[in-house]
């Protein structure tokens, strides 16, 4: 079995500029580089161009991740989720309520 490689994200980008010149398949350029295709496509898929010919840079994809992640370690320390919606019947109920609260408000003033 062959052990792990690393490799640097300077690599990966030169790597992915190979493949988007064009003149080599994808898998010639895996070959070439002895890494296996999937991993490739990967690199692609993160340090690609984008539709909009703009490129992410591997610095601003790891800053992208760790965004990601202090914002999820925020959000359940917050106890707030947004997975869940409140039905529509909680949504009429809620909102009788509230109108409930106010008549009683506005006949106190």
């Amino acid at each position: 079995m062959r052990k792990r490689r690393q490799f640097t994200n300077e690599f990966k980008l030169e790597a992915v500029k190979l493949v988007e010149r064009g003149d080599v398949p994808v898998a010639q350029v895996a070959r070439d580089l002895d890494l296996h295709e999937a991993v490739l496509r990967r690199w692609i898929q993160r340090f690609g161009k984008r539709p909009n010919g703009a490129r992410l840079t591997p610095d601003e994809h790891e800053e992208l991740i760790q965004l990601r992640r202090e914002v999820r370690r925020v959000t359940e320390e917050r106890g707030t989720t947004s997975s869940r919606r409140p039905t529509s019947t909680e949504s009429r109920r809620r909102w009788r309520q509230v109108r409930a609260e106010r008549r009683v408000s506005e006949k106190a003033s």
